[in-house]
């Protein structure tokens, strides 16, 4: 018995199908074909079920990575300040690049002093957020902006840039969370920073101080990409605090800032 919707229909089949039948043959024949041509003229095009990218602008444009953290005088980037910012520059092999962190003043009396150890005497000297705007600029500019609840850190960043009058803004798109990529690559337990290195066998730094809450960062984003390279994941898709979806290897799709 003939096929109800042949690839390449007889006449005398043709004439048996309605014309939206016809139709509907002949556009997914032309469909077929032009998937084919495609997939055969960019062989280098990968899809993954989360993200597409092209490896031929990965071997050409290495990633770059710049892992960060934030020390404030509270939680609402719309009214505090940031008083410590460190940063370290990996390439694409996840290593360290440099190292870099300073104090800021906030122009503000500074809170939170019990959680990060910072206080007013401390931030006394230290140059304001606007003084070291263009040579924190210099550091995340293309590079994928890397932290641990890294909209925290961004949002103050791009705040801190709009008191500036430098109207920088580090999207969604150019970060990476280490905390949201733990429920993929960790079992449930404590996902804060101190906790997931004390669970997976980290070194664990100087508590809340910029750089060394940085240095956390960046060896469980290693920890993360060891694990994708040997197939070890808890999951295949979680969700954010936030409630956004969350999904491996986000360090390998997103996008470096551009200042």
């Amino acid at each position: 018995m003939p096929s109800e919707f042949p690839i390449r229909a007889s006449p005398i089949i043709s004439v048996c199908l309605h014309d939206s039948q016809r139709w509907s043959v002949r556009f997914l024949t032309l469909a077929c074909r032009f998937s084919a041509l495609v997939c055969a003229a960019y062989p280098r095009f990968v899809t993954t079920p989360e993200r597409e990218w092209h490896l031929e602008d990965e071997q050409q444009h290495p990633r770059r990575y710049a892992v960060v953290d934030v020390e404030t005088t509270g939680l609402d980037p719309m009214s505090e300040r940031v008083v410590e910012i460190g940063v370290i520059q990996l390439n694409s092999s996840l290593e360290v690049e440099s190292e870099w962190s300073t104090l800021i003043n906030p122009q503000r009396y500074v809170r939170a002093s019990h959680i990060h150890g910072i206080y007013n005497t401390d931030v006394a000297a230290a140059p304001t957020f606007a003084q070291i705007a263009s040579e924190l600029t210099e550091l995340l500019s293309d590079r994928i902006f890397v932290a641990h609840n890294a909209s925290f850190d961004q949002s103050f960043i791009n705040r801190e840039f709009a008191r500036a009058r430098l109207y920088h803004t580090i999207y969604g798109v150019n970060a990476v969370c280490t905390l949201d990529q733990s429920r993929i690559y960790c079992p449930p337990g404590s996902h804060s920073l101190i906790g997931l290195a004390q669970r997976l066998g980290l070194a664990t730094h100087q508590d809340h101080r910029s750089l060394s809450d940085a240095r956390i960062a960046a060896d469980l984003l290693r920890y993360y990409a060891d694990c994708e390279q040997h197939g070890q994941r808890y999951c295949s898709q979680a969700m954010s605090r936030r409630g956004t979806a969350v999904y491996p290897a986000q360090w390998l799709t997103a996008q470096p800032w551009q200042a």
